[in-house]
C-alpha cells in the first residue's frame, strides 16, 4: 500500500491546495445545535430521549433493536420491509422500511419497542433525519427522486421536493437547511425549508491525468454513506469515494480454464480509490461553500496493514473537535480532528507531499472494531457507539484522546494511532443461510487477501454499492464498460459480463477477484458462497412496480408491439433471452435483463445513455430494437412502462 509518505515529492505549487487543511477557520456560519447530542444526519444507529438506550436498524434481519446501556440488554423487534435507517423525535422512533415504502413510527415505553403505525412514503425510502425540536421528519425515496417533510405529531406529509439522482442521506442544519447526497454523479442538493427552494450542486472537483495522453479528467466522485452537520453549525460533513476511472485497466493473462495466470498492475490499484470526508464550510444562508471544501483522505495504517475502503457514514463529536468516518468494508472507524491547534505549528512541519492529488491528509486515530462499521451514534462528549452491520453488534467507543492530542505532538504525516473498543454486544440474531452469510462477508471487505490486494481499499461493494451498481463506466484495455447492476438473481441470466464471456457467476468473481482485485488463493467453495450472496440481493423496487396506470398498460403495449422490437429480446421471467448479438461497434453484447432497469443508470455497455429516456431517443436508429416510429408521448408511456419492470 502506498500513501503520502512513500509518494514522490510534490511540486512546491501543492501547498496551495492544503490551505484548508492548514486550519479551518470558522466561516461565520449560522448557529449550531442547543443539544449538541442531538444527531443531524441520517443513521442506521440513533439514541434514546434521554441518551439511555440505542436504537439499531437491522435490514437483513427485519428488525429494530433496543439497547438499553445500563443494563447491557437487548429487546429486538421483528419489522417487515427491510428497515434501513432510524431517527427519534420526541419520545417517537421513526424508521425507513425500504421494501414497504413506508416509514415505521415506533413507541417507546422504557421498556420496550412497539409499532405504532406506519406512513406512506416513495419506492425505498432510505434516509431519515428529524429536527431537534421534535417537530419535523426528513424522508428520502430514493426511487422516486423524492423528498418528504413529515410533521411529526400528525405525520401528515407537509413538503415534498423532487430531488434526482436518487436521493439517498440526509443531513439537517439546526437553522432550517436540508442536505441530501445522492448514489450519482456526486450530486449535493440542498433546501432552504424557510422558502422551500431546490439548489442542486455536487462534490468538489478534483483532476487525475491520463497516462497515455496527458490530458486532464475531473475524477468521478460519489457519495457513498450518511452525511452530518458539525454541531456548531459550520460545517457540512459528506462521505466519499473519488475514483480514476479513466486510465485503462489491463486485463489479466489466463490459462484455458478461465485461472489466473498474472495479474497485471493496471488492475483496480489502490491509486484509483480515495476514500474522502468532504468538509464543507456553511454560508450564513446555509448554502454549502463548495469551492472552499477540504478533501481529507481516509486510507490509513496501524500497526501492519492499511485501513483502506470507502467511508460508509461520518460523524462530528458533541464538542465540534473530532470527525469520525465509519468504514465498513476494513472494520474500523477512522478519527481525526476537525481543526487543527490554531497556531500550532503545523505549517513549519509541512512536507510537500502531504497532499497528492489535491487530497489532504491529517494525523489520524484508528478503532477497529467488528466486521462490517456502518454507523456512530453519540451519547455523552466523549461517549460513542458503533453498529456494525455484518457482525450484528454495538459496542464502545471513546474519543477524549483524539479531541486532547495536540496535533504538533503527532507531526503532519504520522497517519496512524489505535483505539480500541469495548463492550461489544450482539443486537440482532443471524437469520441468513450460512452461504449467503459468508459471501456477503468476503462481499464488502477490503482485508481478505482472498479477495484484493492489501491496502487497495476495493472491495466487490466498491463497485457493485449496495449490491447493484455504482453509475460509472470503468476504462479497460478493451474498451469503456459500465459497472452492471447484481440486484436479482443474476444466476438467471447467465452468461455474464457485457460480452457474456463468463459462464457463471462463479467464474466471473475468480475472474474479477483474482485478475483485477489482486486476490490471491480464493477456493471453489469461497466462489459459491460469493454467488449465494449475489443471487440473494433483491430486485429493484421500481417506482412504478404494481401501478395501474393507463400510461403502464399502454407502454406494455408498445414493448410488446412487433415493429419496436423490445420484446424479441426481453422477454421471460428476467426479461432477457440469454443471448449475445453484435451492436453498438461490440462483436458480442449479451442482452441485459430489463427486471430493476430503474435502478441501474446510465444505460448501455459504454454508460452513453444517461437515463431511460435518452436510451429509447439512441434506439431511433433501430441498431436495438427501433423506436423511429413512436411519438414523444409514446416514448413517455414506454419509459413509464420500463419504471414498472
Amino acid at each position: 500500500m502506498v500513501n503520502a509518505m512513500h509518494r514522490p515529492r510534490a511540486a512546491r505549487g501543492l501547498l496551495l491546495t492544503l490551505a484548508p487543511a492548514l486550519g479551518l477557520a470558522a466561516c461565520g456560519g449560522p448557529g449550531g445545535l442547543e443539544e449538541t447530542r442531538h444527531p443531524t444526519g441520517s443513521s442506521a444507529l440513533a439514541t434514546s430521549q434521554g441518551y439511555s438506550a440505542l436504537y439499531v436498524a437491522n435490514a437483513a434481519e427485519g428488525s429494530v433493536s433496543r439497547v438499553l446501556l445500563s443494563e447491557g440488554t437487548v429487546g429486538e423487534l421483528p419489522l417487515a420491509g427491510e428497515p434501513t435507517r432510524v431517527a427519534r423525535a420526541g419520545d417517537r422512533v421513526f424508521v425507513t422500511l425500504r421494501t414497504e415504502r413506508k416509514l415505521a413510527v415506533l413507541a417507546d415505553d422504557g421498556r420496550r419497542l412497539t409499532v405504532e403505525t406506519t406512513v406512506p412514503v416513495g419506492a425505498e425510502p432510505v434516509g431519515v433525519v428529524a429536527d431537534e425540536r421534535g417537530e419535523h421528519v426528513y424522508v428520502a425515496s430514493s426511487l422516486s427522486n423524492r423528498v418528504d417533510e413529515l410533521d411529526a405529531a400528525t405525520l401528515s406529509v407537509t413538503r415534498t421536493w423532487a430531488v434526482g439522482d436518487e436521493p439517498r442521506w440526509l443531513a439537517l442544519h439546526p437553522d432550517g437547511t436540508l442536505y441530501v447526497g445522492s448514489a450519482w454523479n456526486g450530486t449535493l442538493t440542498w433546501i432552504d425549508l424557510d422558502s422551500g427552494e431546490v439548489h442542486q450542486t455536487s462534490l468538489p472537483s478534483r483532476k487525475i491525468t491520463v497516462f497515455e495522453t496527458g490530458e486532464e479528467k475531473s475524477m468521478s466522485a460519489r457519495i457513498t454513506g450518511d452525511m452530518t452537520v458539525s454541531p456548531n453549525g459550520q460545517y457540512l460533513l459528506v462521505p466519499s469515494l473519488y475514483l480514476d476511472n479513466h486510465n485503462p485497466i489491463s486485463s489479466p493473462d489466463e490459462d484455458g480454464s478461465g485461472r489466473i495466470v498474472e495479474s497485471s498492475s493496471g488492475g483496480y490499484s489502490s491509486d484509483r480509490f480515495n476514500p474522502v470526508v468532504a468538509i464543507i464550510p456553511i454560508s450564513g444562508s446555509g448554502k454549502p461553500k463548495i469551492s472552499d471544501g477540504e478533501l481529507v483522505n481516509l486510507t490509513t495504517f496501524v500497526i501492519d496493514r492499511p485501513v483502506a475502503g470507502y467511508p460508509a457514514s461520518v460523524t462530528v463529536d458533541p464538542t465540534s473537535t473530532v470527525v469520525s468516518a465509519t468504514i465498513e468494508g476494513a472494520s474500523a472507524v477512522v478519527s481525526f480532528r476537525l481543526e487543527f491547534d490554531e497556531g500550532g505549528g503545523l505549517f513549519d512541519n509541512l512536507f510537500d507531499d502531504v497532499a497528492f492529488n489535491n487530497f489532504s491528509f491529517r494525523p489520524t486515530t484508528v478503532h477497529p472494531t467488528a466486521d462490517g462499521t456502518r454507523a456512530m451514534a453519540f451519547t455523552t462528549d466523549d461517549d460513542a457507539f458503533v453498529y456494525s452491520f455484518l457482525d450484528r453488534t454495538v459496542e464502545h467507543l471513546n474519543v477524549a484522546q483524539v479531541r486532547t492530542e495536540r496535533d504538533t505532538e503527532r507531526g503532519p504525516i504520522e497517519f496512524f494511532g489505535k483505539l480500541s473498543t469495548d463492550g461489544l454486544r450482539t443486537v440482532a440474531q443471524a437469520t441468513l443461510p450460512e452461504a449467503v452469510e459468508e459471501g456477503r462477508r468476503l462481499f464488502y471487505t477490503t482485508q481478505d487477501s482472498r479477495m484484493s490486494l492489501d491496502g487497495s481499499g476495493v472491495s466487490c461493494a466498491t463497485c457493485h454499492f449496495d449490491g447493484r451498481t455504482d453509475g460509472l463506466t470503468w476504462t479497460f484495455d478493451t474498451g469503456i464498460r459500465q459497472t452492471p447492476s447484481l440486484a436479482g438473481r443474476v444466476s438467471e441470466t447467465e452468461p455474464v459480463r457485457w460480452e457474456g464471456d463468463r459462464a457463471t457467476v462463479e467464474e466471473d468473481a475468480l475472474f474479477t477477484s483474482q485478475g483485477l482485485m489482486g486476490g490471491r488463493g480464493i477456493q471453489d467453495e469461497d466462489l459459491g458462497r460469493v454467488a449465494a450472496f449475489i443471487d440473494w440481493v433483491r430486485d429493484v423496487d421500481s417506482p412504478n412496480k404494481g401501478a395501474s396506470m393507463d400510461a403502464v398498460r399502454r407502454g406494455e403495449a408498445l414493448f410488446e408491439r412487433a415493429d419496436v422490437g423490445c420484446a424479441s429480446c426481453h422477454h421471460g421471467p428476467r426479461f432477457t433471452n440469454n443471448t449475445n448479438y453484435s451492436m453498438f461497434g461490440l462483436a458480442a453484447v449479451q442482452t441485459r435483463s430489463l427486471t430493476g432497469v430503474a435502478g441501474s443508470p446510465p444505460y448501455l455497455h459504454d454508460g452513453s445513455a444517461p437515463t431511460l429516456r435518452a436510451l429509447l431517443e439512441r434506439v431511433r436508429s433501430g441498431e436495438m430494437g427501433n423506436t423511429s416510429a413512436l411519438s414523444d408521448a409514446e416514448l413517455d408511456d414506454l419509459e413509464a412502462y420500463l419504471l414498472s419492470l
